[in-house]
C-alpha cells in the first residue's frame, strides 16, 4: 500500500504536463494488457465495434477521438462520481470515493454491451478514468473532467490508428 501512495504523492506533485502524459501513457499500456490477455483467453475481437464498421473513418473518428471522450465522461466520471460523492457526504456515509469509483466504472461497462470481454474491459477502463478524475480532480492546476476527456480521447486515437487507420488486430 504503501507504493501506491507514494505513487499517488509522486503524481500530485509533478508538473501538469508530466501528470498528463503519465495518465495516457499508462491507460494505454492497461488497454493493450488488457487487449493482449483477452485475446489470449480466446477473444481476438475485444474491441471490435460492429456498429461503425460502416462508417467512414472522419466518422469514426469524430465520434470516438471527440465526441465519445466529452460525452462519456461527462455521463460516467463527472455526473455520476459528483452525485455520488455528494449524496454519500450528505448523509454522512464513509467510504464514498470508492463506491463512486464502482458506480462510475460498472456503468461505464454495462454502457459498452458490444461483447463480454469489451464489458469487461471497459469496466477496468471505467476505474482508471474514475481513478483520474478524482486524482487530477485533488491537483489545483487541472480540471478532472478535460483531464479525463484528454486521456480517453488519447487513448481512442490511439485505438483509432491501430485498428481503423492501419486494421492491425489485437
Amino acid at each position: 500500500m504503501k507504493l501506491i501512495d507514494n505513487f499517488h504523492l509522486f503524481l500530485l506533485q509533478i508538473h501538469r504536463s508530466s501528470f498528463l502524459l503519465s495518465l495516457c501513457v499508462l491507460n494505454i499500456l492497461f488497454c493493450f494488457l488488457i487487449s493482449i490477455l483477452f485475446s489470449e483467453i480466446g477473444e481476438s475481437d475485444v474491441a471490435k465495434i460492429n456498429y461503425l464498421e460502416e462508417e467512414s473513418l472522419t466518422n469514426i473518428f469524430l465520434f470516438t477521438v471527440i465526441i465519445a471522450p466529452f460525452l462519456e465522461t461527462f455521463l460516467f466520471q463527472f455526473l455520476i462520481i459528483e452525485t455520488v460523492l455528494f449524496i454519500f457526504n450528505k448523509f454522512r456515509i464513509s467510504h464514498s470515493i470508492y463506491f463512486a469509483i464502482a458506480i462510475s466504472s460498472l456503468a461505464f461497462g454495462l454502457s459498452h454491451s458490444y461483447n463480454l470481454y469489451y464489458v469487461l474491459f471497459t469496466l477496468l477502463a471505467g476505474v482508471l478514468y474514475a481513478s483520474f478524475y478524482l486524482l487530477a480532480k485533488k491537483r489545483h492546476d487541472l480540471n478532472g473532467y478535460l483531464t479525463v476527456v484528454l486521456i480517453h480521447a488519447c487513448t481512442n486515437f490511439f485505438g483509432f490508428i491501430l485498428m481503423d487507420v492501419l486494421k492491425l488486430n489485437l
